[in-house]
């Protein structure tokens, strides 16, 4: 029986991965840093993880590195739109009964931004922030301070995500399910996600919702 579901919020709830990058491009460019990392690959990680790597490992600069990303975040919040289906999907589980953690590696100022944004704030029973753990994805200490919340098993709860960092996460903390939305970045790597279930988008992962329980919702 399906009791808890843990989702990302970047990329997988709000159409926000793009805002973080460009922020972090950004930031970049103010400082004059060049970085040979890919930014994309790193989105996903707490956001002092990425300063660190952007920075060469240099703490002061990752320090003024990461106050300007989050200062360039902060007039880009306005682009944040939901994914499709996201609200009709979190309304679906909601209606079903089942608790709601979204577990994300962005800061509490830009995660509750973004989710006020989105208007899914009130959708959810709990918010792990970045700022909430000492260790963020892919370690499962997030994973299992929202299993502990919701006071679900592993056994009985499912892990939403778009990369990499939140398959290892939700797999470490043995979730029974883990569903995938693919996106660009993954075409190359899928067999990095064999014990995954790989969608499209969030209508597909809605629409099994619907059939198994016969939810209103539906796109």
């Amino acid at each position: 029986m399906l009791k808890g579901v843990v989702l990302d919020l970047d990329g997988t709830l709000a159409d926000t991965a793009i805002i973080h990058g460009e922020a972090w491009r950004m930031a970049l460019r103010d400082l004059g840093i060049v970085a040979n990392i890919n930014i994309n690959q790193l989105l996903g990680k707490r956001a002092p993880e990425i300063a660190l790597e952007l920075a060469g490992g240099n703490l002061e600069l990752a320090q003024r590195l990461l106050e300007r990303k989050n200062s360039h975040f902060k007039r880009l919040v306005g682009l944040a739109k939901p994914k499709p289906c996201a609200i009709e999907l979190l309304k679906t589980l909601r209606g079903i009964g089942v608790k709601l953690s979204v577990v994300t590696s962005s800061n509490r100022v830009s995660a509750y931004a973004v989710l006020e944004m989105v208007n899914m704030i009130n959708l959810l029973d709990y918010i792990i922030t970045g700022d909430d753990v000492s260790k963020g994805k892919p370690d499962p200490e997030p994973i299992n301070k929202a299993l502990s919340l919701m006071n679900s098993e592993p056994e009985s709860t499912m892990g939403v995500g778009d990369t990499i960092h939140d398959y290892e996460a939700y797999l470490k903390a043995g979730l029974r399910i883990i569903v995938i939305i693919l996106n660009p970045l993954m075409i190359n790597h899928l067999t990095r996600f064999e014990k995954a279930i790989i969608i499209d988008n969030l209508c597909v992962l809605l629409n099994a919702l619907n059939v198994i329980f016969k939810s209103p919702f539906s796109p």
